[in-house]
């Protein structure tokens, strides 16, 4: 118990802020990083976890109590999808799809009233709203698209209505079910040696480190410690190497390894 409570104190939420002079699609973008959990105790028979404040200004709507999965929000490095995210899941036992709200309403859904390069919609599209849209939908547990309706006679947004249904994201499928989470991070951790912040970068980029590309990376490791003809002095090293380069076990080495059919036997003289 104590040492998966430290753990999860070394766990971060990573979100990126925009500024209004800030080029879109920048590189280079303001980020704060915030410890998960800020302070466990356990005492008296009891489990204590503090939150970081930051943690909790995360979610744009303190009034309303929305139950949201914090290994999903994580994932997300936009404060725009944070902000969209918390909003459609709180407004799901409504029905879809949503109201027909206003433009400016839809940026306060976003987090985005206060950003004035957000006041165009063209801007809001692209910064806010296809932002939110690519996150949510790839790292977590529903699928959105949006419509949006024109004043009439003009070309002038004023409304828009969102979708959204229940799937499986990127960053669920890799570690939907806990059983199959605690065998690959055994793995990783027990097998291999790596330590939390190597497990956090995987875990940070599911789009990019699927399931079957670390179980492939694991696979060829095992075989060069195996067959590889000399001593593998780091797994670590090489298992992290092999999952960025996505190397996988040659196929000439495994039908190398495979025995070589028998020849037929020469029938004997006579």
């Amino acid at each position: 118990m104590r040492e998966a409570l430290r753990e999860t104190q070394k766990s971060t939420v990573l979100v990126e802020v925009e500024h209004a002079n800030a080029r879109a699609g920048a590189e280079l973008k303001d980020f704060v990083s915030i410890s998960l959990v800020n302070m466990v105790a356990v005492t008296g028979g009891r489990v204590y976890v503090q939150f970081h404040p930051a943690i909790r200004r995360l979610q744009k709507d303190q009034r309303d109590y929305t139950l949201l999965s914090l290994r999903t929000t994580s994932a997300f490095s936009s404060q725009y999808a944070h902000a969209l995210y918390e909003r459609l899941r709180s407004v799901a036992f409504k029905g879809l799809p949503t109201e027909r709200v206003s433009v400016d309403e839809a940026r306060r859904w976003a987090g985005a009233s206060g950003d004035k390069y957000a006041n165009e919609f063209k801007a809001f599209k692209r910064r806010v709203l296809e932002v939110a849209k690519t996150q949510i939908n790839e790292l977590s547990d529903l699928q959105v698209e949006y419509e949006t309706r024109f004043s009439p006679g003009s070309k002038k947004v004023t409304h828009i209505r969102f979708s959204f249904r229940e799937q499986q994201g990127k960053g669920m499928q890799q570690f939907h079910e806990p059983e199959a989470r605690k065998e690959l991070y055994d793995t990783l951790r027990g097998e291999f040696g790596l330590g939390t912040r190597e497990i956090e970068d995987i875990a940070r980029s599911p789009h990019e480190f699927t399931q079957e590309r670390i179980q492939a990376a694991v696979a060829f490791v095992r075989h060069r410690m195996k067959n590889g003809g000399k001593k593998v002095h780091a797994p670590d090293k090489l298992l992290v190497k092999a999952l960025k380069k996505g190397w996988t076990i040659p196929t000439a080495e495994l039908e190398d390894a495979l025995p070589t059919p028998a020849t037929a036997a020469a029938a004997p003289d006579g």
